[in-house]
């Protein structure tokens, strides 16, 4: 919801047709879902940053390999175009290393969420 939101106040300056993929939506957080990080018991808060599997969140790789697919989408849909792509933090991580030709490494934490909020990026894919 959020992404659309901001794709359509971009967009009042455009006037471009907005098109949602669900490869590029926010990784699902499982249990952890809409629950504030300040209000998680010490444990809790473990799990989620280990990503545990008890706790149904979407791994790393997962997202990664969604981000991947995107990338290998939109080079062949929009080449030599310009687009502009609105999603949320690890994706938008995703989609850096793989336009920058990085090496991942999934226990990397800065790695997996280099973006700040509201950050805007431009890769040539």
């Amino acid at each position: 919801m959020r992404t659309i939101q901001t794709s359509n106040i971009i967009n009042k300056y455009h006037n471009v047709k907005i098109i949602k993929d669900e490869a590029i939506t926010e990784m699902d957080q499982g249990i952890f879902t809409a629950r504030k990080y300040k209000i998680l018991t010490e444990l809790e808060k473990k799990q989620r940053h280990e990503r545990s599997k008890i706790t149904k969140m979407e791994s790393f790789e997962h997202g990664y390999n969604r981000a991947l697919c995107f990338v290998n989408k939109i080079k062949n849909e929009y080449k030599n175009k310009d687009i502009l792509v609105v999603t949320h933090n690890n994706i938008a991580s995703f989609i850096e290393l793989i336009a920058l030709n990085k090496k991942v490494d999934f226990n990397n934490r800065e790695q997996m969420s280099n973006f700040k909020n509201a950050e805007l990026k431009h890769f040539v894919i």
